[in-house]
C-alpha cells in the first residue's frame, strides 16, 4: 500500500496513530528492510501521524526513539516475573529430560528439522510433546496449539516463529539451541532473540510466575544469556534491498 500510495491516499491520509508491535524486527536480514521500508514511507506520506513502537529488547533506545522523532518511555517491570537459570552441560539431551516436569513447557529449538527429531526422540523417552514450525499447515498448527492449551501434551518443541506474537500458556521456558549454522559458521544467537523466547514464560492472568532454563555447553556459554543487554537496533536496509527502496520511492 505504501509502494503504491496514490491509490491508497484516501484511508492513508486520515491516519493519526501507527502502531509497530515487536519493533526489534526491524534489525532482521528478511524482515527489516520491509518494515524499515513501510515506516519511512508512510511518515513521508502522512508526516502527521504519530508513531506508536512497542517493544521488550532494545539496545539503543534512545538512538531509536530519535530516529522515529519519538519520545522514549520505558518500564522495568514485568507483570509476571520470571526467574533465568542456565545448565551448562555435555549432554543436552539428558539435561532436557532432567527439566522437563509436568508444567506447560515451550523447548525453542532454532530449525524445524531440528524440531522434528528432538520432539521424536522426546517421544521415544515417553514425554507428551508435538512440533510447531512454519512447516506445518495451518489446521496442524492450530490442532497442536489446542492439544497444548488442553494440556493433552506438556510440551512443545518450537522454533522461532512461535517466539513473537503467540501466547500460550508456558509456565516454562526452555531454550536448547544457543547457536545456529549460518554461510558454512556458527553463529551465537543474539541476546535479543533469547528474551524474545524466554518472554513467552509467565502469561498475565495465566500464572504468577515463569522459569525460563538455558541448556548450553561449554563453547555456547549459557551463562552470558542471564543478562539483558540487548543488541543495538540498527538498520537492515542495504545492498539490493536498499536499491529497490530507492528506486520504488522515485516510481512512487
Amino acid at each position: 500500500c505504501t509502494r503504491t500510495w496514490k491509490r491508497h491516499h484516501h484511508w492513508i491520509s486520515k491516519l493519526t496513530l501507527i502502531v509497530v508491535d515487536e519493533v526489534h524486527l526491524i534489525r532482521e536480514k528478511q524482515r527489516g528492510p520491509a518494515l524499515e521500508a513501510a515506516l519511512v514511507r508512510l511518515t513521508l506520506i502522512n508526516p502527521l501521524a504519530r508513531v506508536l513502537a512497542m517493544t521488550a529488547t532494545c539496545g539503543n533506545p534512545a538512538e531509536f526513539s530519535a530516529w522515529l522523532s519519538a519520545r522514549h518511555v520505558h518500564r522495568d517491570e514485568r507483570p509476571v516475573p520470571l526467574t533465568w537459570k542456565h545448565h551448562l552441560t555435555t549432554d543436552k539431551p539428558a539435561t532436557l529430560r532432567k527439566l522437563l516436569t509436568h508444567e506447560p513447557t515451550l523447548i525453542f529449538v532454532h530449525s524445524r528439522a531440528r524440531a522434528i527429531q528432538l520432539t521424536q526422540a522426546l517421544k521415544e523417552q515417553g514425554f507428551t510433546t508435538e512440533a510447531h514450525h512454519a512447516g506445518l499447515t495451518r489446521e496442524e498448527r492450530l490442532a497442536v496449539e489446542r492439544q497444548y492449551r488442553t494440556g493433552e501434551i506438556k510440551a512443545l518443541v518450537a522454533t522461532p516463529t512461535l517466539a513473537v506474537g503467540v501466547n500460550l500458556p508456558a509456565q516454562h521456558v526452555i531454550l536448547y539451541d544457543l547457536s545456529f549454522v549460518e554461510a558454512g559458521r556458527t553463529v551465537p544467537m543474539d541476546i535479543i532473540d533469547a528474551w524474545q523466547r524466554g518472554g513467552r514464560a509467565g502469561r498475565l492472568h495465566q500464572h504468577s510466575a515463569g522459569t525460563v532454563d538455558i541448556i548450553g555447553t561449554r563453547r555456547e556459554r549459557p551463562e552470558l544469556y542471564l543478562d539483558p543487554a540487548f543488541e543495538p537496533l540498527h538498520s537492515a536496509l542495504q545492498g539490493a534491498a536498499l536499491e529497490q527502496f530507492i528506486l520504488g520511492s522515485i516510481s512512487g
